[in-house]
């Protein structure tokens, strides 16, 4: 039950999952818990329905045995249609969203 997407969509979403899993450290392809739940956050897919505990379960349920990350892939055919099931809505609905957003810094600017 993967999300059919063409082939834009798909290096927008891989872009965007890149950014977060990069967001204050080098360039990665991969994604650890922390960046999950801020990616999580800041599209804001965490609501009342999908909460930062379901959010950490989900990580915790579709990384490999014995990993700290989650790749691309596994985010994209296990982690969105999951997502997207729990609040009952679109696969693609989740994809939009996460596209949409990029990681925020909370810190402050020096003057």
């Amino acid at each position: 039950n993967k999300p059919s997407l063409s082939i834009n969509q798909m290096s927008d979403l891989q872009a965007a999952f890149e950014a977060f899993a990069s967001f204050g450290t080098g360039p990665q392809t991969e994604m650890d818990n922390s960046h999950f739940s801020k990616m999580c956050k800041e599209c804001k897919i965490i609501d009342s329905k999908w909460t930062s505990t379901d959010c950490d379960l989900l990580f915790n349920k579709i990384k490999s045995k014995g990993a700290r990350k989650i790749t691309f892939s596994q985010f994209r055919d296990l982690a969105i249609p999951d997502i997207a099931n729990r609040k009952k809505t679109s696969p693609e609905s989740i994809i939009a969203t996460i596209q949409s957003s990029s990681p925020h810094s909370n810190s402050t600017k020096a003057d």
